[in-house]
Order: C-alpha cells, then structure tokens, then sequence
C-alpha cells in the first residue's frame, strides 16, 4: 500500500516523529500530503515551535490554545510590544542569582529567594527561605526539575600543601532544606587544589559555558584566543575524559595587544520547557572591548562533524583557523557591556527571511526615560545585511569581518519616572528585565511581560 493511501490518522501520526525541517519537505511533495500537514493542528504546532527554537513543553492545553500563544508571542516579540509591565522588589544583599524558566532566584550568603516572575497571563510569586546551615558562595537550579545545587563557602584558601573539601548541596527548591528526592547522595565532595583533573597544558583557560547537556565550549586567551568544543557523556559509569572536537581561532591582533578577558554565554539548559502560559559601560583609557555573536548550531555543527567523521578519535578534532570559519554565521559588535549574569541577546527566526532579531534595547544603555522624554508608540525597524567591518586596525591585524545579517527592532518605552540607569538588564523567552536599586537601596526588577 503506497504511504498516502494510508488513513489521515496514521499519516499524521507518522509525520508527528519527523523533524520540523522533514515535515516541510514531506508537504511539498504532493498535494494530499500538503493538505494533511496545513489540516493538522498536531503537525502545525510542531513547525511553530521550531520557528521559535522552543522545546515541547508538557502542558494540558489544546494545540490550537498553544498555536496561539506562539504566534502571539512572536508578533509581541517582532514589534516588542510589552503586554504587561510590573515591578519586583528585592532585597539589596546579594551574593548571587541566575534567571532559568522564568525563575528569578538571588542568594545573600545564608538565604535564598525564589521569584516566580509574572508574564503576560500570569500573576508572579515568592518564596524566601530562613537562614541554611552554611554559608552559599553560588549556586545553579532548575525549576522544571525542582533541584538546587548551592556551593557551600568553605572560607578556607587553596594553598600549595593543603587541599580544600568542596561541598555540593542537592535540594529541592520547593523545600531548600530537604535533599531532593532524587538524589542518590544530598550532597557531592571534591578536594579543590593546585591540581584538579588530568593534567592539562597550561592554555589559559578563561570561561566556559555548557552549549547541550553533551557538549561545552571553553575559551583561551593565549594568542589572539580561541573557542574550544567538548563533547563528554554523562551516563558514562566512569568518570571519562571529554573529547575535544574542534579548536576554533579568533582574528589575529597585533603584537602589541593582548586578551585580558574572553567570556562566553549561553542560555540555561532545563529539563523540560517551562508551560508557555504559565547595558553602559566604562571604557578603560587603552582597552577595547568587542561581542561576537554566534548561533549555537554553528558550534553544535562542528561537534556533529567530529562525532560522524572522526568517530569519538580525539586525534581528528578539528583546528579552524578565523579565515576558514563560514563568517555568515557570526555577527561582530563594538558595543561593551559589563560583566553581569544576563542573557543579552534573544534569537529568532522568522519564517520569511530567516533572519535573527537582536533587540537593541539590550544592545545599547538600558535605561527607563524621564516622564518629560517622548516614548515611541511604534518601533522601528531596520535590516542588516551588510558585512561588518567597524573595527580598528590598530588592533586586529586583517580586516575583521562578519556577515551573519539580522534584524533588530527599536522601541523607547517609559517605564517609571526616572533617570537612574539600569545596572544590569536580563532576557528570556518570554520577558524583558532591568535591574535597578531603589532609593531604599531595594533591588528593583522591572518585568516587561510579551
């Protein structure tokens, strides 16, 4: 019996387990098959969600409920057009805080708190917990997952004869002094000395980031620095060495200068995706500072290639030198931040020219305007496509040039009476936020709902 011939059920749930990409080229093949993906609630979601980069969130809701959503936050997005504007106010100590699936959480040295932030159809929440046992120097979590990892401070220096004993806190956020009930152990040791691991060259790491729950970049500040992709396998019964991928190389800079910093940021990985409903800088006197935007499928490509072509054999990582990267794939930038916990760049793609919006709300001064300065009721919008090219020689020995186009949108909105600049500002799917300090030196979390 030929494919099409079987019924629209069958067709619909067959093409329920292609990827979105597949789903497309299915549908133009023949008309019938067009018609059943077009007809399909089921099949339309998927190829809305891949629009926006989502994951499939585990949700009662319809799928014609969630085709709604999507699009209404994509146009709300396209024209940042904020639904819903509310303000969070917060303790002024703290030591640390993360933004992942829009739980806002800040840590003071012995408490947490815990900030469900409201969105466009939903009211916010807080949780603060008494004083822990210990002293948190940081920590990481995940709310899909109700887990907490906090770093105790052990208040002791790493010497050259005596090793210090890192404590991991597993817990549940729920209920931060319970061990979270899936734990096997409620807490992980390690010795933190002069020697950590295997043996590594002495390359200069600086940062690194997790990219999937497989794979991580790191970035060297030796020469004119350099992004390295690791693959690892976190099932793994024994604790195996990650494999290196691939060696990729920054423009070369003049002798003369010299990389002081290099930073990477990617957005946090959860379990699951959360239920959709549910900068300024000081310019030191001789430095500069520059953003390198790259699609994280840029660098999961080169992973992809290792894992296919080299086979796991760490002796086939690639080595790319700045000249062989496929430039359409990056985007410079001269504007300078400072160094904070923020996501600053949402991407996403729209469906008639694939193209990423960056929001220059988040690309230039943060700041809420005076009640006597003129919002703009409409954005503005505008399309790159141009290779970059704005950058000194003096620094970079070649012509430092990037192609990857995108479209930004531009929107002044008055959000409080005010002129005191943000000092930090955040971004997730579904929110923009700056942080303020109040004249009560309050911690101010000004929530912008799309």
């Amino acid at each position: 019996m030929p494919f099409i011939a079987l019924p629209q059920e069958i067709l619909i749930h067959t093409l329920s387990y292609l990827d979105p990409r597949s789903i497309l080229s299915c549908a133009s093949t023949c008309r019938l098959l067009y018609e059943t993906c077009k007809n399909s609630l089921e099949i339309q979601y998927l190829v809305e969600l891949a629009i926006d980069g989502f994951q499939k969130p585990i949700t009662s809701a319809s799928h014609s409920e969630l085709i709604a959503r999507l699009r209404d936050l994509r146009l709300s997005w396209a024209n940042l057009d904020c639904k819903r504007f509310k303000k969070v106010e917060l303790s002024n100590l703290c030591m640390a805080y993360e933004l992942v699936a829009g739980v806002f959480a800040m840590a003071d040295g012995h408490k947490l708190n815990f900030t469900w932030l409201p969105s466009s159809t939903m009211n916010g929440r807080s949780l603060t917990y008494p004083s822990l046992e210990f002293r948190i120097i940081d920590f990481a979590m995940d709310p899909t997952q109700d887990l907490i990892v906090i770093l105790e401070d052990h208040n002791s220096p790493i010497t050259v004869t005596d090793t210090r004993h890192v404590r991991l806190h597993i817990r549940s956020i729920s209920a931060a002094n319970d061990v979270h009930p899936l734990a096997s152990e409620g807490i992980l040791t390690f010795d933190d000395s002069d020697t950590i691991g295997p043996p590594l060259p002495p390359i200069g790491i600086q940062h690194f980031t997790l990219l999937t729950r497989t794979s991580f970049v790191l970035t060297l500040t030796s020469s004119s620095g350099s992004l390295q992709l690791y693959t690892f396998s976190p099932s793994s019964p024994t604790l195996t060495p990650a494999s290196l991928c691939c060696t990729l190389h920054l423009p070369s800079i003049r002798p003369n200068c010299t990389i002081f910093e290099l930073r990477v940021h990617s957005g946090p990985i959860s379990a699951c995706q959360p239920d959709p409903f549910t900068f300024s800088t000081e310019l030191e006197k001789h430095s500069a500072s520059y953003r390198l935007y790259v699609h994280k499928r840029t660098f999961l490509d080169y992973i992809s290639r290792f894992r296919q072509d080299g086979k796991g054999n760490p002796h086939t990582a690639a080595d790319v030198d700045w000249d062989d990267w496929d430039t359409s794939t990056a985007q410079g930038s001269s504007a300078a931040t400072k160094s904070r916990r923020t996501v600053q760049v949402l991407n996403f793609n729209i469906p008639s020219c694939t193209l990423n919006i960056f929001l220059n709300i988040l690309l230039n001064t943060f700041r809420p305007i005076s009640s006597t300065s003129i919002s703009a009721p409409h954005p503005t919008f505008k399309l790159h496509d141009a290779p970059t090219t704005n950058y000194p020689t003096h620094i970079f020995q070649e012509d430092f040039i990037t192609r990857l186009p995108y479209y930004s949108t531009t929107r002044v909105v008055k959000v409080e009476e005010s002129e005191e600049s943000f000092f930090a500002c955040m971004i997730d799917e579904e929110r923009v936020i700056g942080i303020s300090m109040s004249e009560l030196e309050k911690m101010i979390l000004h929530v912008c709902a799309f």
